[in-house]
């Protein structure tokens, strides 16, 4: 498979609200060339939350277009 990878972060707390959730694209991040079998990439995303206490479920997710 070919494609331009998207890569996607959601922070949700212990009721299952959405705190947190942004991808590349809303980011602004520059897009990759479209990418093949094998290929590696490194993401990371800096972000500063101003969440209370408690407990809370981090997901990435990944996905081409």
């Amino acid at each position: 498979m070919e494609g331009v990878p998207v890569v996607g972060l959601l922070i949700k707390n212990e009721r299952g609200v959405i705190v947190h959730g942004k991808n590349s694209w809303q980011f602004g991040c520059p897009l990759p060339a479209p990418l093949n079998k094998g290929d590696r990439i490194l993401c990371r995303q800096a972000l500063e939350l101003a969440i209370g206490p408690g407990e809370y479920v981090y997901e990435v997710g990944l996905s081409m277009v």
